[in-house]
């Protein structure tokens, strides 16, 4: 894990895109992310000739949660250096609230991030990469991305304090 990215911040995005790709997942997700942290290559190595998102021998078994954990490792790099400066967001409560995460009423002085449309297609191609290099197909990246991309757009509803 790069230095600098708020693991919290990354597993709490990542499980707002394992809930919607794959939400069987959500009970082993902790273990999973834990794994994950502990040794990211290993963890997203998988099967050796077929990557995460296909281990097993008889049955393939999909695991999505290293892939959305590296997914949003990439996209909040992104969003912190390049999409919304680190001058402007102290915390990352501003972008849990942008993809509905949870922690987002954290700090509700922070004013909402809001992405341009370009912003949101490199958030997509940023995605798509990251899928493809874990041994995605075309497919899966294409649902990851809309994933991350629609939980970023979707109306929010205010967290409970």
């Amino acid at each position: 894990m790069s230095a600098g990215i708020d693991r919290t911040l990354v597993t709490d995005i990542a499980r707002v895109v394992v809930a919607e790709v794959a939400p069987a997942e959500l009970p082993t997700f902790r273990a999973v992310s834990e794994a994950y942290f502990a040794d990211p290559a290993r963890s997203l190595a998988g099967d050796r000739d077929r990557g995460p998102l296909q281990i097993g021998e008889a049955e393939v078994v999909v695991l999505v949660t290293p892939v959305a954990l590296a997914v949003a490792t990439e996209v909040t790099r992104y969003l912190f250096e390049e999409a919304i400066r680190p001058a402007v967001v102290k915390s990352g409560s501003a972008v849990r609230r942008l993809f509905g995460a949870r922690g987002a009423a954290d700090h509700p002085e922070e004013r909402p991030v809001e992405l341009t449309a370009e912003q949101w297609a490199r958030v997509r191609e940023i995605v798509v990469d990251v899928v493809s290099r874990c041994g995605g197909d075309a497919d899966t990246a294409q649902i990851m991305a809309d994933a991350v991309v629609g939980a970023g757009q979707r109306p929010k509803t205010p967290e409970p304090r």
